[in-house]
């Protein structure tokens, strides 16, 4: 743990992706591709209430706007009253769409991350069962207990969990920012170059902390696992000495 947060994020997503076995890594891709798509069905479904709203508003919009004139020609010029309840189903359509994805996409990442975690602590078991005597030596067992208990869960739940809810989080940021690129490229690059280098410098200083606040847990959570194994192993050792008052 203590080598992938040094590296940096892009250093620890590399190395849990690295991690994955090739079939996990396709799933994983998927997924990505899944929750980019979600979060573009949701900006879509934002959009898509618009027209209805600005129609119930201000029925002349069908005239002024030449994107619902067209839609309302395409539907052979109905009622207005018909012509919302149009805009509103495909509306409704959108977002359940979007929600179905999203619902599909959130379901099987858990599922996904669960596996992948099981897999891996598989893995490290059987390394551990062919390991050599010198290594077990070497490594205190109760420490080894944390590799499944706590590094495992951090990988699966902390990183790749949350590699498909970044691809939406940056799918539904970057429609928004498309946008904003063709209604004023100037007003956009200068945002961008404002907002990012102030977002690098604020990640580095969360960062900092971050990996000091997860080194510290990380040795008292050690501590704490050895104190406890070894404490009731001590009690157990008592017991079956059968001299339990002399201690």
């Amino acid at each position: 743990m203590r080598n992938l947060t040094n590296n940096g994020i892009n250093g620890a997503i590399l190395k849990s992706y690295n991690l994955l076995s090739k079939k996990e890594r396709n799933k994983l891709n998927f997924l990505i591709i899944a929750s980019l798509l979600a979060g573009i069905i949701d900006i879509l479904s934002i959009f898509s209430v618009i027209p209805f709203v600005g129609v119930l508003i201000e029925p002349d919009l069908i005239n002024s706007n030449k994107y619902l004139n067209y839609a309302y020609l395409f539907f052979d010029s109905p009622k207005i009253e018909f012509f919302l309840i149009q805009i509103s189903l495909f509306a409704i359509f959108i977002v359940l769409i979007g929600s179905f994805i999203n619902i599909y996409s959130q379901l099987e990442a858990n599922r996904f991350a669960a596996k992948s975690q099981e897999r891996l602590g598989n893995e490290m078991m059987k390394m551990m069962l062919y390991a050599s005597y010198e290594w077990h030596l070497k490594y205190n067992p109760t420490i080894l207990v944390t590799l499944f208990n706590e590094h495992a869960a951090i990988w699966s739940k902390n990183i790749i969990r949350q590699l498909p809810l970044l691809a939406g989080r940056l799918a539904g940021i970057s429609v928004p920012c498309l946008g904003l690129f063709l209604i004023s490229p100037i007003i956009a690059l200068a945002s961008i170059l404002t907002i990012v280098p102030l977002m690098v410098l604020l990640l580095r200083k969360i960062k900092l902390k971050t990996s000091k606040l997860l080194f510290q847990r990380k040795a008292a959570g050690e501590k704490i696992t050895v104190f406890c194994t070894e404490s009731l192993q001590g009690i157990k050792d008592v017991k079956l000495s059968s001299n339990h008052e002399v201690f």
